[in-house]
């Protein structure tokens, strides 16, 4: 089930996923803008190229916006109803986006703090509707809670050290199973007592 802070904002959306959202928006709305002319003498192809672009900086736009959903509690039912397909696809399609943004640590790639692309969003959205200077920043915990921000850093730092550690340890279980695979022979009725002398020499 889905909680909200006060202010509407759901629990467990950072900061860095709204940036990541806004920031995936922003580069597909303007480089959108800048296909509007169609030049005749372009080079062949350069025009497919360049809607091939902005197909795939829509496909980071979705990618970013189903990260956003899965951090307020969007389950993948829900999100398989919204785009029309099965909870299976939806997985399919989307978990490994959700789990790489939390395996780097929830950064948004940036260059530069989030606050700072904050900034340039509100006011690049503020272009189009003055009536909303702080679009993005407004719920961001770096605006309502000064001083969070360390705090975020180091979860972020931490999420990011678990999840090295979580891979090596994949990485060693992987290299157990395939000494285990070698040595293991079916047809050999000590091959358990070979494997076993193996593990205990030093």
């Amino acid at each position: 089930m889905k909680r909200e802070t006060l202010q509407g904002r759901k629990a467990g959306l950072g900061d860095e996923t709204v940036e990541a959202k806004g920031a995936a928006a922003w580069r597909l709305h303007h480089e959108a803008h800048a296909r509007i002319p169609v030049v005749p003498d372009a080079p062949a192809g350069a025009i497919l190229r360049q809607t091939l672009e902005l197909e795939r900086l829509a496909k980071n736009l979705v990618e970013a916006a189903v990260v956003v959903e899965r951090e307020c509690g969007t389950t993948w039912e829900q999100l398989a109803r919204a785009a029309g397909i099965t909870r299976q696809s939806a997985h399919e399609r989307w978990a490994i986006d959700v789990q790489t943004w939390a395996r780097i640590g929830r950064t948004a790639g940036t260059t530069g703090p989030t606050m700072d692309m904050v900034a340039f969003l509100d006011e690049a959205y503020a272009k189009r509707h003055p009536d909303r200077t702080d679009a993005v920043s407004a719920d961001l915990d770096a605006t309502r809670h000064p001083g969070s921000a360390a705090y975020e850093d180091a979860q972020r730092t931490r999420g990011q050290q678990l999840h090295a550690r979580r891979e090596e340890l994949a990485r060693a279980m992987e290299s157990n199973n395939k000494e285990y695979e070698r040595l293991k022979d079916s047809s050999d009725r000590d091959g358990w007592l070979r494997l076993a002398a193996s593990r205990s020499q030093p």
